[in-house]
């Protein structure tokens, strides 16, 4: 699979709006407005994907190293207003998009996508993140007892695993069952427990059992 640029703008207001060019991992997709981590200079910076780019020929392109959780990124209609208001007042346009984000988004390291083998069901889609953790995801259809096997499978090799249930409203349920299979290794976060207005869960499986 051939591999996918962005421009991005840096969150950094004295660059105004130069764009920089970065690399995803293959398979990554990044919608324009979605915030993520990359390298930048001799450390790092937040930046917002503006275009879909190609690689920049005789340079070396860096990697976009995390992305900010897209269930927060702003419609189409808000990044037109951030672009508005930039030409309107000669602000950056990474000022405006900064503050169409939460002031705290968790983010999601991105380096690699595994292929999904054929004997996943066509409902289950499954993504290396990192070097240590796995992100599964399914939807209304899928089955516990796939997702039950790949965590020990996980847990087994040493790593950790973030499960994601889209509605609230599963939270007990999917709780208990993860709690049942894998006692006292299993956190929990959702809109009850921080400052995130969604209707999400996320039932951390950890390494260690947290508050």
């Amino acid at each position: 699979m051939p591999a996918e640029y962005v421009d991005l703008i840096i969150d950094v207001p004295a660059l105004l709006d130069r764009q920089f060019t970065y690399e995803l991992p293959e398979g990554v997709r990044l919608p324009v407005g979605a915030k993520v981590r990359v390298p930048f200079g001799r450390g790092e910076a937040d930046g917002f994907v503006v275009a879909s780019s190609a690689a920049p020929p005789g340079i070396a392109v860096k990697l976009v190293k995390a992305v900010y959780d897209l269930q927060f990124l702003p419609q189409d209609p808000l990044v037109r207003l951030a672009k508005a208001v930039s030409d309107y007042y000669c602000t950056p346009l990474s000022s405006s998009l900064a503050c169409l984000w939460p002031p705290v988004v968790p983010r999601v390291k991105i380096e690699r996508t595994l292929a999904v083998s054929q004997s996943v069901p066509a409902n289950h889609a499954t993504t290396q993140v990192d070097g240590s953790s796995t992100l599964m995801r399914g939807n209304r259809g899928s089955r516990w007892r796939y997702y039950l096997q790949r965590i020990k499978e996980e847990r087994e090799a040493g790593r950790g695993v973030l499960v994601l249930i889209p509605e609230i409203k599963g939270m007990s349920a999917a709780l208990r069952t993860l709690r049942d299979a894998f006692p006292g290794e299993v956190s929990e976060l959702h809109s009850e427990l921080t400052v995130f207005h969604d209707e999400a869960l996320t039932c951390l499986c950890t390494r260690e059992t947290r508050a």
